[in-house]
């Protein structure tokens, strides 16, 4: 397997041709992310030289009409999502943080987001 950016592009690329226009935002996110998936870097890809590609850690997909943000880690089973209509980003409001090591997460999360104890930046 070709892992090389320009393989993965004309692969994505090739299977985006094959979708089906989708009927749902579900079939559209998931025809997304099974692109991104097929297209990812897989674990124990070779990375020893500069300039070669590191495995995939994350996916994710958008939704900008009903403003969810789709995301998963490579290493846990789950999709989640954010209805970033639920969150307050207005200036002045409070740095919010999800808990990075909790692989209990799954599907809708934007009420378990808290407030962080020290910003992450």
């Amino acid at each position: 397997m070709n892992a090389t950016k320009p393989d993965r592009f004309v692969r994505a690329d090739y299977y985006l041709q094959m979708l089906p226009e989708p009927q749902t935002e579900r079939e559209a996110i998931a025809g997304i992310l099974s692109i991104a998936r097929n297209v990812s870097v897989p674990f124990g890809a070779p990375n020893n030289e500069p300039g070669t590609p590191y495995n995939t850690e994350y996916r994710t997909a958008i939704d900008l009409t009903n403003r969810r943000y789709f995301f998963e880690l490579t290493a846990t089973p789950n999709v989640i999502w954010i209805n970033m209509a639920k969150l307050n980003l207005k200036g002045g409001a409070p740095v919010l943080t999800l808990d990075p090591d909790d692989i209990n997460l799954s599907a809708d999360v934007s009420a378990k987001f808290q407030p962080a104890k020290k910003l992450p930046f």
